[in-house]
């Protein structure tokens, strides 16, 4: 298979401005922060996630950073943007802590870290924009408790895909679950409304040579059963295609 060659060109070095989240409100009702198949209130009268307390976050992507998938409903295959968390936690990824002088304000805590991914080719999703998944975009913030504890330990921070199941038995955390298609419907949403730019031609030849290599080293791996091999080709193969034939996410 040919491999193309193309240089890698960086997005524009502009700096977006860093958006203030809401990660200090009140949250919805439990039914309404874990729709699913089995509410928390029905179990516990308290409505307590048994969950380990994460700190709230930010979806992103990354240009360079795409794969090649399918949506339920819809012919084909598409380039998908892969999204990344990038936690607000102090210390980590360039995230500072507040003073006292900035209480009220926790955009302060990540908007020189936002600047300078920025400029490395992030594109980050504000949960604000999504006002289809309730007042506080994708961002859900849910009080947890300890197993075999009553009292509220912190806030579990999830997205709208990640499912809760209640654990009967107390002495054990719930069950959490993601729903990956929901996941895979919403990323080819993200490029058909113009959230994200479509990958460029760079990054496609790019992520097609990568595809094309990776058939090249199963086909010389003359260390496995001709077999194996041959399912592993196979299969490579297959990959290499969907990524030759793969198109951009379009409205309907």
């Amino acid at each position: 298979m040919p491999i193309p060659t193309t240089e890698e060109t960086s997005p524009s070095d502009g700096a977006a401005t860093p958006r203030r989240i809401a990660v200090a409100h009140s949250p919805p009702s439990a039914h309404e922060l874990v729709p699913g198949e089995a509410p928390l209130a029905s179990v516990r009268a308290a409505a307590l996630a048994k969950l380990e307390p994460t700190p709230p976050f930010l979806l992103r992507h990354h240009y360079k950073c795409w794969e090649v998938g399918s949506v339920e409903g819809i012919e084909g295959t598409f380039w998908l943007p892969l999204v990344d968390v990038q936690f607000i936690s102090p210390g980590v990824n360039g995230m500072r802590t507040l003073g006292r002088n900035e209480v009220g304000r926790p955009e302060n805590a990540y908007e020189n870290a936002v600047r300078i991914a920025v400029k490395n080719g992030w594109t980050y999703l504000w949960p604000e924009d999504f006002p289809e998944f309730g007042r506080s975009g994708y961002l859900r913030r849910i009080e947890c408790r300890l197993p075999g504890t009553a009292a509220v330990a912190g806030h579990f921070h999830c997205d709208p895909f990640t499912r809760i199941l209640a654990n009967p038995d107390d002495r054990e955390y719930d069950h959490v679950r993601y729903d990956h298609e929901a996941f895979r419907t919403w990323r080819f949403g993200l490029v058909a409304t113009g959230k994200i730019a479509p990958p460029s031609e760079q990054v496609r030849h790019q992520l097609l040579r990568r595809a094309a290599r990776r058939v090249e080293r199963n086909e010389a791996n003359i260390q496995i059963p001709d077999a194996v091999r041959n399912k592993l080709v196979a299969r490579r193969t297959a990959e290499a295609e969907a990524v030759a034939h793969a198109t951009v996410p379009v409205a309907a």
